[in-house]
């Protein structure tokens, strides 16, 4: 009976916050299926409305009309070395014409085991060339077709794994510990009684808000060097866990470093909510509830909202935070970064950051929030 009544002032207890409710249930219950909706959608989307990119070489132009009454407008680029058009991604599959030594014609069919759109349209343009010449040993046009993939299975397997991963990886932890500490150093502050002693000092109230987002971000960033640390010595001694190759493998210092830098942003974006959302909380229980979700969202969009193609950047993706920062990071993983989308995915996490400072410098102002508890 004794352990009855417990359980429910402690039920009771947990329940009595409305805000701590729609926090632990209608919000996931609200986000994790409009998540699972987008990620079916989208990738689907970016196949069907990009047309299908063929690059050939000279010897390979009498199979255009043969390709092109298979597809709708399709795009062809000539090019002396189709193997290279299709690595920087310019194109999703390649022919070029080989030399040969007896009566039939043979061609290289090159495309990327790494990227979805490529191997869709190997598979389309390889069973149309297949089917145009059943039986060629009847045909006086007769050829023979290829598959070259443009790299190998170690190397493909490795960047499907570090383009899968290392985003959700880079995403979740950041904003777990950036956001974490935020809320101790601002919710936990309220919660110890020790912020009014920080408010009577002569500090203005954006620079103790300030401050406090920088602090937290050291924290973060410094969880995102240790990530990267970590995951390119583990994989330089143990190539096995990135798929084969080891991260440094796949991708150099220089894009290293550019995913850090990028990252920073991102550091900073997380810093700004969760002191925002540490300030609006009663306690760090609260506050650490409220940031769940995010986590959850942050995950979410760094894994299945990349399932494109990292060479085509859809405009309404960079406008979406931490969306856009994984397209990104994805795609200088491919060795293909495009500076245009990294200013863009920069600015829009910039304005969401600077948007959360001012909303956390708004609530720091605000007596009945502070002193609440």
């Amino acid at each position: 009976m004794k352990l009855l009544i417990l359980l429910k002032k402690e039920l009771i207890d947990q329940i009595r916050d409305r805000r701590m409710i729609l926090a632990a249930l209608f919000m996931p219950a609200i986000i994790v299926p409009l998540l699972l909706v987008f990620m079916t959608l989208e990738p689907s989307m970016g196949e069907t409305r990009s047309p299908v990119r063929v690059a050939i070489d000279a010897g390979s132009v009498g199979l255009q009309e043969i390709v092109r009454t298979s597809f709708t407008d399709p795009r062809f680029i000539l090019s002396d070395v189709p193997t290279e058009v299709v690595r920087d991604g310019r194109a999703d599959v390649g022919l070029e014409s080989l030399p040969t030594d007896g009566e039939t014609a043979s061609f290289a069919l090159h495309y990327d085991p790494a990227r979805r759109v490529s191997e869709l349209a190997y598979t389309r343009v390889h069973s149309v060339l297949q089917t145009h010449f059943a039986g060629a040993e009847r045909r006086t046009d007769a050829r023979s077709i290829r598959a070259a993939p443009i790299r190998s299975e170690l190397e493909n397997s490795s960047l499907l794994t570090l383009s899968l991963l290392l985003p959700v990886f880079l995403m979740v932890f950041s904003a777990s510990t950036t956001m974490s500490s935020a809320v101790d150093l601002s919710a936990g502050e309220k919660e110890r009684s020790t912020i009014e002693t920080l408010l009577s000092t002569n500090i203005s109230r954006s620079d103790i808000v300030a401050g406090k987002i920088l602090a937290a971000f050291v924290v973060g960033i410094t969880a995102v060097a240790a990530l990267l640390t970590g995951m390119i010595i583990s994989s330089w001694f143990f190539p096995g866990i990135t798929g084969g190759v080891s991260l440094l493998g796949v991708v150099g210092l220089p894009s290293i470093f550019l995913i850090g830098v990028h990252m920073i942003v991102c550091v900073l974006l997380f810093a700004s909510l969760g002191m925002a959302t540490g300030l609006y909380a009663k306690s760090v229980k609260e506050g650490t509830v409220l940031t769940l979700p995010v986590i959850v969202l942050a995950s979410a969009l760094s894994s299945g909202l990349i399932g494109g193609d990292p060479y085509v950047f859809d405009p309404f993706l960079l406008a979406i935070p931490i969306a856009n920062a994984s397209f990104v990071i994805r795609s200088i993983l491919y060795g293909s970064p495009d500076y245009s989308a990294f200013m863009q995915s920069v600015a829009v996490n910039s304005v969401c950051a600077a948007v959360f400072f001012f909303a956390s410098s708004y609530l720091m102002n605000r007596e009945a929030v502070i002193s609440r508890s």
